[in-house]
């Protein structure tokens, strides 16, 4: 027995040195992971190695240098395992044995809040290990503690006592002496409010040092995180919740966070009051919330639970407050004046003329149409012409190229009002338009056509300066031939559009100064050395031919032409591309019109080809017997009806089931039964024989109805020739010759890509519709 036991005595020392060979060699290296696993799993110590790498952790900190990488990893290392010891969880993972826990717990809890570390000197600060943990991250330590409150021990009268004691110890060591910066202060009142706040202010504070931590929380340093102040933020709301701020003055409350900014809180403390009207402020003002400003507005204004007054307060608010709404989202504010405000849009506008640019972006979302959420209407809405001028004003102002656009769609503005505006900001192509709208097409003409003379002589001193030896860029000619091109286009849908409401004369005079210009320019590069654009300005004339060619007689154009400087001398082969151009567009529109008046004849023949072989059909009964009397008509001599539904009556049975109409001076009958089952019958039925209202009835046998093959001939009737008005109507659409003189431009113009559709085309017309289908299969 005595050898057994030293044998173990000699194998336990031979163990002992190799763990500590071990731990040396750990320290050596630097593997705090495995040192705190060997005290804790081998030798169950929790509290050796806590002051081992505290003493580290101590001497880092005291230094007052930034830590290096491997102290702040030794740092982070010395927090978690504090959580999880003081958690009764093992570190790095696992569990602390159950007969250990709450060994562990009090001990770890013991040496981190002691006042004085083991083998301390005479020098040595009171609550080192808290003091060293708080500068080395105040925030994660105070997580720590955090969690460890929330263990069942602490909700015990010790372990409320024990909580109430760090927490003196606490302000004791951040408050009451130096070294602490006010980020790491207002950590601990941060720290403190929400404990106060979740343990239903079990944790006592001084008043004065109460009011220190409101102070603080309400404080914004310089250069604060946004989440730093947002946590702020969310503590002091939950120390509100809990009723932590009932013995604090609200009015001293509402300073404090308003200077400081956190406007949720003061939303809570203005619902409590029922200030709603203030509200507004904490969400126009609150960065992360100023979008739901208007769903706020929208929820008071149109619930019934608040009154007329409050309604009333919230619209004034928000009215002396609309830059700021305009600001935010200029559509959401103008939907809001639109639909909920009582207010007119001229007080709106006053108050928004001290900011142009904000007036602007509240009248775009008044009026802008496509891609808004804003369901607007001017038969709904009264807006005055001068609103409609101040916002044309301001485009022409800030956003020039939105003008012509909404000057083409809107139709709220005075014409003379807008034309002074226009000729002030000299935006020429829009004046154009409003000469042209109110009826001085000449004017429009004549400003149109300075412009394109104007742009035509920049083209050709940018042309003649790139045959030089100081070229111009490429760019600066392309940019003049698009302006060119432009302004050419305008002047020919502008003739376009006004040819139709011309005399002769008057079309001639629109279209030949038109044809004269470009002429002119191209007999000027003739005259030029180099004639590499002159193909070009040909293009230029060819266009115009082409698109007056649907307005003005060939004959008048083919003599302008030839009077012409540019054609009347030298060769044929000079105008020969123009001639032979203007045959083929000739010959092109006469096989149009042929084609034109075949399809149209075509249609005609076959719906009156139709209508004939529906007439002259056979109508076969599907009984020999009436369906009202069920009485064969073979051996009654009376007038029977047969229906092209395949039901026949006699015609005294049917006239007592009151199925005739009188409409015209003329007797017309329906179905019987198809009329009672309210199915698809024979309305407007044919009858076998027609029956005049002011003659007596004629007598046809059932013998001639059912046997009776011969063919007669076949009359329109007034029910037939209904049928045909009606499939007229059906089948009526814009007139074929215009459809394919508009398809005809679109192949002159080079295809539909670059044919710019006019405004008065056909096919830019909601209604228009081809109703075209191919003839029935047995129709030859």
């Amino acid at each position: 027995m005595k050898l057994q036991l030293t044998d173990i005595t000699e194998k336990a020392k031979h163990l002992g040195i190799i763990i500590l060979q071990v731990i040396s060699l750990c320290w050596q290296c630097g593997l705090y992971d495995a040192i705190l696993y060997i005290y804790n799993k081998g030798m169950q110590d929790y509290i050796t190695p806590l002051d081992e790498v505290m003493a580290l952790l101590i001497a880092a900190v005291q230094t007052n240098k930034k830590l290096t990488d491997s102290q702040i990893k030794l740092g982070n290392k010395l927090l978690v395992y504090i959580s999880c010891c003081l958690a009764g969880r093992a570190y790095p993972f696992g569990d602390i044995p159950p007969e250990h826990v709450s060994r562990v717990k009090e001990e770890v809890f013991k040496r981190v809040t002691c006042l004085h570390s083991p083998n301390c000197n005479e020098d040595e600060p009171a609550y080192p290990y808290l003091k060293a943990l708080l500068r080395f991250d105040t925030r994660e330590f105070f997580n720590v503690l955090a969690m460890a409150f929330e263990e069942p021990e602490f909700a015990s009268v010790e372990g409320l006592n024990k909580r109430q004691r760090i927490v003196d110890i606490l302000l004791q060591i951040m408050v009451e002496s130096i070294g602490f910066s006010a980020t790491q202060i207002g950590t601990l009142f941060t720290f403190l409010a929400r404990q106060m706040a979740r343990h239903e202010n079990t944790i006592m504070v001084n008043r004065v040092l109460f009011e220190q931590v409101l102070e603080s929380l309400c404080s914004s340093p310089d250069g604060e995180s946004e989440s730093r102040h947002e946590e702020r933020q969310q503590a002091l709301i939950e120390l509100l919740n809990a009723g932590g701020l009932e013995h604090f003055s609200e009015e001293r409350l509402l300073r404090l966070t308003e200077h400081a900014k956190f406007y949720r809180v003061c939303e809570s403390l203005y619902q409590k009051r029922k200030e709603y009207d203030k509200i507004l402020s904490c969400y126009w003002k609150d960065p992360a919330r100023k979008h739901q400003s208007f769903s706020y507005i929208e929820h008071i204004l149109m619930s019934d639970y608040y009154s007329v007054e409050d309604k009333q307060k919230i619209e004034r608010e928000a009215v002396s407050h609309i830059m700021e709404l305009v600001s935010i989202d200029n559509k959401k504010t103008a939907q809001l004046v639109l639909n909920l405000f009582h207010c007119s849009l001229n007080d709106i506008i006053t108050r928004l003329n001290k900011d142009e640019q904000l007036l602007l972006k509240f009248l775009d979302g008044i009026f802008e149409h496509s891609s808004s959420n804003i369901a607007y209407s001017e038969t709904q809405f009264n807006v005055e012409p001068s609103i409609h001028e101040r916002y044309i004003e301001l485009l022409c102002k800030y956003e020039i190229s939105k003008v012509y656009p909404y000057i083409q769609q809107a139709e709220g503005y005075r014409l003379d009002k807008t034309l002074e505006i226009c000729r002030r900001y000299d935006l020429s192509e829009v004046v154009a338009f409003l000469l042209e709208k109110s009826g001085d097409v000449q004017g429009a003409f004549d400003l149109i056509m300075e412009m394109l003379q104007n742009r035509l002589t920049d083209l050709i001193l940018v042309t003649e300066g790139s045959n030089s030896a100081d070229r111009k860029p490429e760019d600066d000619l392309a940019a003049c031939w698009k302006n060119v091109k432009m302004s050419l286009h305008a002047l020919i849908q502008l003739c376009q559009r006004n040819s139709t409401k011309m005399e002769e004369d008057d079309k001639q005079a629109l279209w030949f100064p038109l044809l004269d210009v470009v002429m002119g320019s191209q007999r000027r590069m003739k005259d030029m050395k180099d004639k590499s654009n002159q193909q070009d300005f040909k293009e230029l004339t060819r266009e115009v031919l082409n698109s007056m060619m649907g307005y003005i007689p060939l004959q008048s154009i083919l003599q302008k032409l030839l009077q012409d400087p540019t054609y009347s001398s030298g060769k044929f082969g000079e105008v020969k591309d123009l001639l032979l151009g203007m045959l083929d567009t000739c010959n092109y529109e006469k096989t149009l019109l042929s084609t034109c008046n075949n399809l149209v004849n075509h249609d005609l023949y076959r719906q009156l080809a139709m209508l004939c072989i529906t007439a002259t059909r056979g109508i076969v009964p599907k009984q020999e017997a009436c369906n009202i009397c069920s009485k064969l008509l073979t051996n009654i001599p009376d007038s029977v009806i047969c229906f092209r539904c395949g039901h026949i009556y006699h015609l005294a049975c049917l006239h007592s089931t009151s199925s005739a109409n009188n409409m015209n001076n003329e007797t017309t009958w329906m179905c019987y039964i198809c009329n009672k089952t309210k199915q698809r019958g024979c309305i407007n039925p044919r009858r076998m024989k027609r029956l005049p209202s002011s003659s007596q009835p004629q007598k046809v046998t059932a013998k001639v109805i059912l046997k009776s093959r011969k063919p007669e001939a076949v009359a329109l009737e007034s029910e037939q020739i209904q049928a045909i008005d009606s499939l007229r109507r059906v089948q009526k659409t814009s007139s074929r010759l215009a459809i394919l003189s508009e398809l005809a431009r679109q192949e002159r113009a080079g295809g539909p890509s670059k044919y710019k559709l006019p405004p008065n085309s056909i096919f830019r017309n909601e209604q228009f519709q081809l109703r075209l289908a191919p003839p029935p299969p047995d129709f030859q």
